[in-house]
């Protein structure tokens, strides 16, 4: 699937996109910056932009019919971190925090002691959904 993670102050994931369980591309965004909102999103992406534009919009657009088992954002601004399931219910979880199929390897290498940007490429070198390039993104350049 991916993997997006966060140590709480930046962001970071990769940037395969699968199709099917094959690689259908390599250089695919999947961070995106919504007013002082670092977004992060995972599963169908469809689903993940047509959260986006809704978060855009202020919520006034109509509310988005994503997909209920394949869907999933990070969100990380000054106010906290909060993860967003396909019901587009918010939680805070716990910091660091990744979604994602290669967000378990990110967060034990995290815990280990790795930077965020190493515990990326741990993760892409453990779970075979996740590749490309590592795109990090911070708080500060927002």
């Amino acid at each position: 699937m991916t993997t997006v993670v966060t140590d709480g102050v930046r962001m970071a994931c990769d940037s395969l996109i699968t199709d099917e369980g094959y690689p259908f591309s390599s250089n695919q965004t999947k961070i995106f910056t919504v007013g002082k909102t670092l977004v992060g999103i995972c599963g169908e992406l469809q689903s993940g932009l047509a959260y986006i534009r809704w978060l855009s919009s202020n919520f006034k657009t109509t509310k988005p019919n994503v997909s209920e088992d394949n869907f999933s954002a990070l969100l990380l601004n000054d106010g906290g971190v909060w993860v967003v399931d396909s019901m587009l219910e918010r939680m805070t979880p716990d910091v660091p925090y990744g979604i994602g199929t290669g967000a378990p390897y990110a967060i034990g290498a995290l815990h280990a002691g790795a930077d965020l940007y190493e515990a990326m490429e741990i993760a892409i070198k453990c779970d075979t959904n996740s590749g490309g390039r590592i795109r990090m993104y911070s708080l500060e350049n927002l």
